[in-house]
């Protein structure tokens, strides 16, 4: 069983990925890309994909991901 993560947000109109929000080069912008598959459903391409093997792993993945997470006000968070 192969168990891969990746980790991506929807913020201001813009796909980012949070496991690699720079892309490869440091700090070229990436094109990521949503398309709809007829047999996988929802294809998210250009996203770095991390293969974990254990939940501690999975745990740091999610971590780095959190650590860059778009943040701003709303209403609700100044109430």
């Amino acid at each position: 069983l192969v168990v891969k993560c990746s980790f991506v947000e929807i913020y201001n109109e813009e796909i980012n990925d949070l496991l690699d929000p720079h892309g490869p080069g440091g700090s070229e912008r990436k094109t990521i890309t949503i398309r709809e598959d007829p047999l996988s459903g929802i294809v998210v391409g250009g996203i770095k994909e991390v293969e974990v093997r254990k939940a501690a792993e999975l745990m740091r993945c999610l971590e780095k991901g959190i650590a860059f997470r778009s943040t701003g006000a709303t209403l609700m968070n100044d109430q």
